[in-house]
């Protein structure tokens, strides 16, 4: 039996690199996954290739850290689906810059994407999950949990999706189960593209697959492994907990 049969799921940041492949594999795993993004730029295409991989598939064109556009999309899927059993927030912007650089419109941009997105679509969400068991996945990062060179904004966003996952899981007991993965050095265009930001690019991705324990980068296949696992009932017991996925990086 397919491990998330017959659940529904809502996954943000769908058409990225790591929002694709949870997309992908959950469902593969028999999931209705209504994804969203701010762009709907590759969605008509990302739905075929879903639809001839059997999976159901519908996609939404969401600001996610809009409240009124959050809210909007969650009367829409309350009045298709009734309820839904997994919401995986995923959206995410990174930002290399140092803090004297940084201005109040960066600041604020990164903690709407990271941060706020969490808040909106978890106050949406979570209600329509009030009469089944769920599960709530919270994306941050090893940035949230060591200190990067210019990345300020993005670390205090990332931290602060873990303290609120945290008391999330406490609020939200014992229906419905909240958890963070951090992800640390993942192949995904958005790392490519800090990669591409910083001196000798191609010496720079080098060096930073070279930070791992493990030696390489992850992949977003992986992340989507252990994605499936918290919204599957294997983790019933596991809620509250940020759970790094990171070759070992935090530990150099």
């Amino acid at each position: 039996m397919l491990t998330l049969d017959g659940k529904i799921a809502v996954v943000t940041g769908a058409l990225g690199g790591m929002g694709r492949a949870v997309c992908e594999r959950f469902g593969a795993e028999g999931a209705t996954v209504v994804g969203m993004d701010w762009t709907d730029e590759g969605s008509e295409l990302f739905a075929k290739e879903m639809a001839q991989a059997g999976s159901k598939f519908e996609f939404r064109k969401v600001d996610v850290s809009s409240a009124v556009e959050v809210d909007e999309a969650a009367e829409v899927v309350a009045a298709q689906y009734g309820s839904i059993d997994v919401l995986y927030n995923n959206a995410g912007l990174m930002q290399l810059k140092p803090i004297l650089e940084t201005s109040n419109d960066e600041w604020d941009r990164i903690l709407d994407v990271n941060l706020k997105s969490v808040f909106l679509m978890t106050r949406a969400f979570a209600p329509l999950m009030a009469d089944r068991s769920g599960s709530i996945i919270n994306l941050s990062s090893t940035g949230a949990l060591r200190a990067w060179d210019s990345l300020s904004v993005y670390g205090a966003a990332k931290a602060g999706v873990i303290q609120f996952s945290k008391v999330a899981a406490v609020e939200f007991a014992p229906n419905i189960r909240v958890n963070v993965v951090c992800p640390g050095m993942i192949d995904t265009p958005m790392a490519r593209g800090f990669a591409a930001g910083l001196p000798n690019p191609e010496t720079a991705w080098e060096t930073m697959s070279q930070q791992t324990v493990l030696q390489r980068f992850g992949q977003s296949s992986e992340v989507a492994d252990l994605a499936l696992w918290l919204a599957s009932d294997q983790s019933s017991f596991v809620t509250g907990e940020e759970i790094a996925i990171d070759g070992g990086s935090i530990l150099r």
